[in-house]
């Protein structure tokens, strides 16, 4: 049997004011064009006055008055008013959802599939990796100059060089689970060079460059790149953070998303997230460089999978002009939380199907999403007061 899940729409009417502040005079008898120039006003616009609150009326060659023996205008201020109706309807026909704001209103006139801006901010549930239970502790495998004793890899030859590994037997497929790895720092002392992550061919060579998704502890610290498949990543706007003995580094993927991060005492601190989507399946693997002489040991272990998921909350905002596509950056938010849009998907008429894998339902429903809309217009009621 289908179930056809209720999407709770709220709506918001906004009434949007501005005022700026000018002085322009204006003499009678100028041209329409003048006029325009020299009031910003046209044909047709009306005034208040100020001081009789007589309302004039720009009228055709040239004179702004109702009194034509005036002679002299101040427009001494400019207010706007607009009043903004959002109207959304949510829909389901053939497995396909639609926000349709089209028919969103300004000053009267259905404007919404045309002009101005639609926001819709997506609130709700979905099951993210439960980092509080690691549930699997992973099976290593000693690579080439590794000693492996009770779960804990090190490097047994001497020499600064990549040539030293160990790597998981377990593998997990990031399109159809969400899991991660991490592994306990077991040292903080001296010039550490070593490297742990996810790998789709771990056996591929004895180095760090294999790894899909490497993070790198150098000496006491989480290193301000990441590696993927050897290659660098800067990460932005980085703080180092120094690590502790029993911290844990990790990396996790959750709908293709490959987040670093690093957990200590039960508190998680998210590094980065990758750019590149993970599609392959992902055992783990860790490199070594220092040699068993150096200062700085290369030794890492305690190595655990979490597979288990726990309820989260989200709240999503996306934003655009009324008749543009979905950028790129926010259909990624929308299927982050479940929410996979159509190609022919615009701000103000938004299609999409529900992604209802195990990452969105409660075991067996889908999550309710509630979907807040508001509708801000482009067009002014401008209204002059004259002083004169």
């Amino acid at each position: 049997m289908k179930k056809i899940i209720s999407i709770l729409v709220l709506f918001i009417t906004l009434n949007s004011f501005s005022q700026t502040s000018e002085i322009v005079s204006v003499k009678n008898g100028f041209t329409d064009s003048e006029i325009t120039v020299m009031s910003g006003k046209i044909i047709g616009d009306t005034y208040v006055s100020s001081d009789t609150q007589s309302i004039y009326t720009v009228g055709a060659g040239g004179v702004p008055f109702l009194d034509e023996n005036k002679e002299v205008i101040y427009v001494n201020s400019n207010s706007s008013n607009n009043s903004i109706e959002p109207i959304l309807t949510n829909s389901l026909t053939g497995g396909i959802y639609r926000l349709d704001a089209r028919t969103s209103k300004e000053n009267g006139v259905e404007v919404g599939g045309t002009t101005g801006k639609h926001s819709y901010t997506f609130t709700g549930n979905k099951n993210a990796v439960d980092l509080d239970t690691y549930n699997i502790t992973s099976t290593l495998i000693a690579g080439t100059n590794v000693d492996l004793v009770s779960g804990v890899g090190s490097k047994n030859i001497t020499g600064n060089t990549w040539n030293s590994y160990i790597y998981s037997t377990e593998s997990f497929n990031p399109l159809t689970e969400d899991f991660a790895v991490s592994w306990e720092i077991e040292s903080v002392d001296g010039t550490i060079r070593e490297m742990g992550g996810l790998d789709d061919n771990p056996t591929a060579n004895q180095s760090y460059s294999s790894i899909d998704y490497a993070i790198y502890q150098v000496n006491n610290y989480f290193y301000s790149r990441v590696y993927e498949k050897g290659s660098a990543i800067v990460i932005p706007n980085y703080t180092t953070f120094y690590f502790s003995v029993g911290d844990r580094a990790g990396v996790r993927c959750e709908n293709g998303y490959v987040t670093y991060f690093v957990d200590r005492g039960g508190v998680i601190t998210d590094i980065y997230t990758s750019t590149k989507i993970a599609t392959v399946p992902l055992y783990f693997k860790a490199a070594f460089n220092r040699g068993n002489a150096s200062s700085g040991p290369s030794v890492l272990g305690n190595v655990k999978f979490a597979t288990g998921l726990k309820e989260l909350s989200y709240s999503v905002t996306i934003r655009g002009n009324s008749s543009d596509d979905l950028s790129i950056e926010d259909i990624e938010k929308l299927e982050d939380i479940g929410v996979d849009s159509q190609v022919s998907s615009k701000y103000s008429d938004i299609k999409y199907t529900r992604n209802n894998t195990v990452r969105f339902t409660d075991g067996t429903t889908p999550f309710p999403i509630e979907v807040l809309h508001t509708f801000t217009g482009q067009q002014t009621q401008n209204i002059i007061n004259l002083t004169y």
